[in-house]
């Protein structure tokens, strides 16, 4: 999922917002129409699916109206650059369109990542990269899919790579591979 949209509460909530002169700005500049139906929980049964269906979540930015969803995904992982992620840190964050009551959430997985370089050239002109899914290319390549411990990450993929050439033919299949099921078939 990218992104979890803005949260209904801050439409029918009025302690949604901060107190005081931010708050007035909130309820000035940040008027949003948002329904039952637009929920996240709403959108997803739309398409089949529920907030525990969903594995990861890259968070864009983390201004209110891309982290709406953020309290219906304690089951997911939830990918936001550090850059951004420092941001909170910074003075006066509710100033700059930082909520943290709305971000750092009791029993949320954050994990701050950082873009790797690339020159692949089905990239171009992006010169980085973070390969979310891992599907098994990244590793012939040499480049290291997840979030996680870079050296850990390494070593597992030279392992599978050494497996896969002692047996030819062998089909590697990683984790959340959404065409798994059909190489599985393919192999």
């Amino acid at each position: 999922m990218f992104d979890t949209g803005q949260d209904r509460a801050s439409v029918t909530d009025d302690t949604y917002f901060p107190g005081g002169v931010t708050g007035y700005l909130y309820h000035r500049l940040a008027r949003f129409d948002v329904g039952e139906q637009d929920t996240l929980t709403a959108q997803l049964a739309a398409l089949g699916y529920a907030p525990a269906d969903v594995g990861t979540a890259i968070v864009s930015h983390l201004h209110v109206d891309h982290i709406g969803g953020l309290r219906e995904l304690t089951g997911s992982q939830l990918l936001v650059s550090a850059a951004e992620w420092d941001e909170l840190a910074k003075p006066a964050p509710e100033l700059r369109g930082f909520l943290r009551s709305h971000i750092q959430l009791p029993g949320l997985t954050w994990h701050q990542i950082s873009l790797e370089p690339t020159d692949d050239p089905a990239l171009a002109p992006f010169t980085q990269s973070l390969d979310v899914i891992g599907d098994g290319e990244i590793l012939r390549r040499g480049q290291l899919p997840g979030v996680g411990r870079r050296h850990l990450l390494a070593e597992s993929t030279r392992k599978v790579l050494a497996l896969q050439q002692q047996q030819p033919g062998l089909a590697v299949l990683p984790a959340h591979d959404p065409t798994a099921a059909q190489r599985l078939l393919d192999s």
